[in-house]
């Protein structure tokens, strides 16, 4: 054998066995589970004052109600300030005694809608 006939087994050698491969069935491709980032992360507290100072990506506007998080439960209710500075935000303490490295997010309000008869007697929202 030559020194070009053996190139070419090895190329086409290496192009059969790369071309051998398949993808995974798809029974065994899993997509993780979409987590809703928190909103928030308590950095500093000051429990005398009733204050503290949370870091978040976007400014939530002052006066929204926000909830304090401790292992994904509710532990207090706060309302967010206008004192801001980059990414650090304060809120006034209403309930709850928070510490370092709780999570912070937006109280949920819903608001009831009335419910409305449809013509075959049943009810609609």
């Amino acid at each position: 054998m030559t020194y070009t006939r053996v190139t070419f087994l090895l190329v086409v050698l290496f192009l059969w066995t790369g071309c051998t491969t398949t993808p995974p069935p798809p029974e065994e491709i899993v997509e993780p589970e979409p987590l809703r980032p928190p909103v928030g992360i308590v950095r500093s507290t000051n429990l005398a004052e009733r204050y503290l100072v949370f870091e978040a990506e976007f400014r939530i506007p002052e006066g929204t109600d926000l909830v304090l998080l401790k292992e994904g439960v509710p532990a207090g209710k706060l309302k967010a300030g206008r004192y801001r500075r980059r990414k650090f935000q304060v809120a006034d303490v209403l309930e709850g005694y928070p510490t370092v490295g709780d999570l912070v997010e937006p109280a949920l309000r819903v608001k009831p809608q009335p419910a409305q008869q449809g013509q075959s007697g049943g009810l609609r929202p």
